[in-house]
Protein backbone atom coordinates (compact mmCIF):
# COMPACT_ATOMS: atom_id res chain seq x y z
CA UNK A 1 0.00 0.00 0.00
CA UNK A 2 1.11 3.43 -1.28
CA UNK A 3 1.82 5.87 1.80
CA UNK A 4 -0.81 8.41 2.07
CA UNK A 5 0.36 12.21 0.56
CA UNK A 6 0.44 13.74 3.82
CA UNK A 7 1.74 10.87 5.69
CA UNK A 8 4.87 11.26 3.00
CA UNK A 9 4.94 14.98 3.49
CA UNK A 10 5.50 14.36 7.11
CA UNK A 11 8.12 11.87 6.80
CA UNK A 12 9.85 14.58 4.42
CA UNK A 13 9.86 17.65 6.46
CA UNK A 14 11.51 15.14 8.93
CA UNK A 15 14.43 14.29 6.87
CA UNK A 16 14.63 17.82 5.73
CA UNK A 17 14.41 19.73 9.24
CA UNK A 18 14.81 17.73 12.09
CA UNK A 19 18.97 18.07 12.55
CA UNK A 20 19.88 14.93 14.85
CA UNK A 21 20.80 16.53 18.64
CA UNK A 22 22.45 13.86 20.32
CA UNK A 23 25.48 13.78 20.80
CA UNK A 24 27.94 16.63 21.41
CA UNK A 25 27.93 20.01 22.53
CA UNK A 26 27.24 23.13 20.89
CA UNK A 27 30.56 25.28 20.96
CA UNK A 28 30.47 27.60 18.01
CA UNK A 29 27.41 29.22 15.76
CA UNK A 30 26.84 26.50 13.54
CA UNK A 31 26.00 24.21 16.26
CA UNK A 32 24.13 26.35 17.84
CA UNK A 33 22.04 27.28 15.05
CA UNK A 34 22.20 23.59 13.87
CA UNK A 35 20.87 22.39 18.08
CA UNK A 36 18.51 25.75 18.39
CA UNK A 37 16.81 24.84 14.50
CA UNK A 38 16.58 21.06 15.25
CA UNK A 39 14.86 21.27 18.81
CA UNK A 40 12.24 23.81 17.34
CA UNK A 41 11.86 21.31 13.98
CA UNK A 42 10.73 18.92 16.16
CA UNK A 43 8.36 20.83 18.52
CA UNK A 44 6.46 22.06 15.82
CA UNK A 45 5.93 18.98 13.68
CA UNK A 46 4.98 17.42 16.40
CA UNK A 47 2.50 19.05 17.66
CA UNK A 48 0.82 20.80 14.34
CA UNK A 49 0.91 17.19 12.79
CA UNK A 50 -0.78 15.11 16.24
CA UNK A 51 -3.00 18.19 16.92
CA UNK A 52 -4.83 17.97 13.48
CA UNK A 53 -4.94 14.15 13.52
CA UNK A 54 -6.73 14.63 16.80
CA UNK A 55 -8.93 17.29 15.69
CA UNK A 56 -9.64 15.50 12.28
CA UNK A 57 -10.35 11.76 14.15
CA UNK A 58 -11.54 9.14 11.87
CA UNK A 59 -11.74 12.07 8.93
CA UNK A 60 -8.09 11.82 9.36
CA UNK A 61 -7.12 9.27 6.39
CA UNK A 62 -10.04 11.49 3.86
CA UNK A 63 -7.73 14.52 4.69
CA UNK A 64 -4.83 13.22 4.18
CA UNK A 65 -5.49 12.72 0.31
CA UNK A 66 -6.62 16.22 0.16
CA UNK A 67 -4.33 18.16 -1.48
CA UNK A 68 -5.50 21.44 -0.44
CA UNK A 69 -5.19 20.38 3.16
CA UNK A 70 -1.66 18.67 2.54
CA UNK A 71 -0.71 22.47 1.41
CA UNK A 72 -2.49 23.89 4.78
CA UNK A 73 -0.59 21.37 6.99
CA UNK A 74 3.09 22.09 5.12
CA UNK A 75 2.03 26.03 5.38
CA UNK A 76 1.29 25.36 9.41
CA UNK A 77 4.17 23.36 10.02
CA UNK A 78 6.36 26.23 8.86
CA UNK A 79 4.68 29.00 10.30
CA UNK A 80 4.94 26.82 13.78
CA UNK A 81 8.74 26.08 13.03
CA UNK A 82 9.17 29.93 12.73
CA UNK A 83 6.92 30.77 15.89
CA UNK A 84 8.78 28.16 18.32
CA UNK A 85 12.13 28.76 17.00
CA UNK A 86 11.42 32.39 17.83
CA UNK A 87 10.44 31.15 21.47
CA UNK A 88 13.85 28.53 21.75
CA UNK A 89 16.72 31.44 20.82
CA UNK A 90 15.13 33.57 23.68
CA UNK A 91 15.47 30.72 25.82
CA UNK A 92 18.91 30.61 24.61
CA UNK A 93 19.75 34.10 24.88
CA UNK A 94 19.09 33.52 28.68
CA UNK A 95 21.15 30.62 28.85
CA UNK A 96 23.95 32.61 27.33
CA UNK A 97 23.49 35.45 29.64
CA UNK A 98 25.76 34.86 32.37
CA UNK A 99 28.48 33.84 29.87
CA UNK A 100 28.29 37.54 28.43
CA UNK A 101 28.15 39.41 31.74
CA UNK A 102 28.09 42.77 30.78
CA UNK A 103 28.71 42.53 26.99
CA UNK A 104 24.81 40.83 27.02
CA UNK A 105 23.49 43.46 24.73
CA UNK A 106 26.14 42.64 22.24
CA UNK A 107 24.30 39.18 21.89
CA UNK A 108 21.31 40.78 19.84
CA UNK A 109 21.99 41.27 16.42
CA UNK A 110 24.22 37.99 16.23
CA UNK A 111 21.32 35.56 17.68
CA UNK A 112 18.96 38.09 15.11
CA UNK A 113 21.37 36.86 12.10
CA UNK A 114 20.90 33.07 13.54
CA UNK A 115 17.50 33.18 13.80
CA UNK A 116 17.10 34.35 10.30
CA UNK A 117 20.23 32.33 8.79
CA UNK A 118 17.92 29.26 10.76
CA UNK A 119 15.07 30.16 8.31
CA UNK A 120 16.95 30.64 5.77
CA UNK A 121 19.03 28.06 5.57
CA UNK A 122 15.83 26.26 3.77
CA UNK A 123 14.56 26.66 0.33
CA UNK A 124 11.67 29.10 0.87
CA UNK A 125 8.29 28.00 1.09
CA UNK A 126 5.62 28.16 -1.19
CA UNK A 127 3.39 30.38 0.55
CA UNK A 128 6.04 32.86 1.32
CA UNK A 129 8.33 33.47 -1.60
CA UNK A 130 9.24 37.29 -0.13
CA UNK A 131 11.40 34.90 2.71
CA UNK A 132 10.90 35.78 6.20
CA UNK A 133 11.55 39.58 6.50
CA UNK A 134 8.46 40.24 8.43
CA UNK A 135 9.21 37.55 10.73
CA UNK A 136 12.62 38.30 11.63
CA UNK A 137 11.66 41.86 12.50
CA UNK A 138 9.03 40.90 14.88
CA UNK A 139 11.91 38.40 16.31
CA UNK A 140 14.18 41.38 16.51
CA UNK A 141 11.67 43.73 18.29
CA UNK A 142 11.14 40.55 20.89
CA UNK A 143 14.44 39.38 21.17
CA UNK A 144 15.23 43.40 22.42
CA UNK A 145 12.95 43.33 24.94
CA UNK A 146 13.20 40.06 25.97
CA UNK A 147 17.28 41.50 26.73
CA UNK A 148 16.11 44.19 29.30
CA UNK A 149 14.12 41.78 31.66
CA UNK A 150 14.60 38.68 33.43
CA UNK A 151 14.40 35.52 31.68
CA UNK A 152 10.89 33.62 31.35
CA UNK A 153 9.41 31.20 32.77
CA UNK A 154 9.01 28.76 29.72
CA UNK A 155 4.90 29.29 29.80
CA UNK A 156 5.40 33.11 29.37
CA UNK A 157 7.68 32.30 26.57
CA UNK A 158 5.48 29.48 24.68
CA UNK A 159 2.50 32.00 24.79
CA UNK A 160 4.17 33.58 22.11
CA UNK A 161 5.13 30.98 20.12
CA UNK A 162 2.14 28.94 20.68
CA UNK A 163 -0.77 31.70 19.70
CA UNK A 164 1.59 32.08 16.21
CA UNK A 165 0.70 28.22 15.90
CA UNK A 166 -2.58 28.24 16.62
CA UNK A 167 -3.30 31.22 14.31
CA UNK A 168 -2.18 28.78 11.17
CA UNK A 169 -3.58 25.40 12.35
CA UNK A 170 -5.53 24.18 9.62
CA UNK A 171 -8.14 23.20 11.18
CA UNK A 172 -12.11 25.45 10.86
CA UNK A 173 -11.63 27.98 13.52
CA UNK A 174 -15.31 26.24 14.66
CA UNK A 175 -13.55 23.48 16.03
CA UNK A 176 -10.39 24.91 17.67
CA UNK A 177 -12.06 27.87 19.02
CA UNK A 178 -11.23 26.81 22.57
CA UNK A 179 -8.05 24.82 22.43
CA UNK A 180 -5.70 27.45 21.98
CA UNK A 181 -4.60 27.30 26.07
CA UNK A 182 -4.24 23.57 25.21
CA UNK A 183 -1.91 24.55 22.57
CA UNK A 184 0.36 27.14 24.49
CA UNK A 185 0.24 24.56 27.57
CA UNK A 186 1.99 22.24 24.70
CA UNK A 187 4.56 24.08 23.52
CA UNK A 188 5.19 25.31 27.22
CA UNK A 189 5.90 21.48 28.18
CA UNK A 190 8.51 21.10 25.65
CA UNK A 191 10.13 24.05 26.08
CA UNK A 192 10.18 22.97 29.86
CA UNK A 193 11.77 19.88 28.93
CA UNK A 194 14.13 21.80 26.25
CA UNK A 195 15.99 23.70 28.65
CA UNK A 196 17.72 21.17 30.55
CA UNK A 197 18.70 19.71 27.40
CA UNK A 198 20.10 22.95 25.79
CA UNK A 199 21.94 23.76 29.59
CA UNK A 200 24.00 20.57 29.04
CA UNK A 201 24.38 20.76 24.72
CA UNK A 202 25.59 24.81 25.08
CA UNK A 203 29.43 25.68 25.97
CA UNK A 204 28.10 29.08 26.78
CA UNK A 205 31.46 30.56 27.00
CA UNK A 206 32.67 29.54 23.62
CA UNK A 207 29.20 30.15 22.43
CA UNK A 208 29.43 33.84 23.56
CA UNK A 209 32.57 33.88 22.27
CA UNK A 210 32.09 32.84 18.68
CA UNK A 211 29.03 34.92 18.79
CA UNK A 212 30.95 38.40 19.44
CA UNK A 213 34.03 37.48 17.65
CA UNK A 214 34.28 39.74 14.49
CA UNK A 215 33.52 39.02 11.47
CA UNK A 216 36.25 37.63 9.31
Amino acid sequence: MEMMPVLAAIRGWFAAHFVRTGGGQASDVPGLRALLSGQASFVAQKLVTEYCQAKAGRHWPQLATEQTFIDALARARWEAFAAILADVVVIAEGILRPAAGDRRERLLDPLIRLYAGALDAYPRPSHRPEGWGDAVAAFATRLAAAQRAEPQAPRLVAAVGGHRMFETLPIALGMRRYDEPMVINGVAFHLTAMIGRLRRRIDAPAVVGALLAPPD
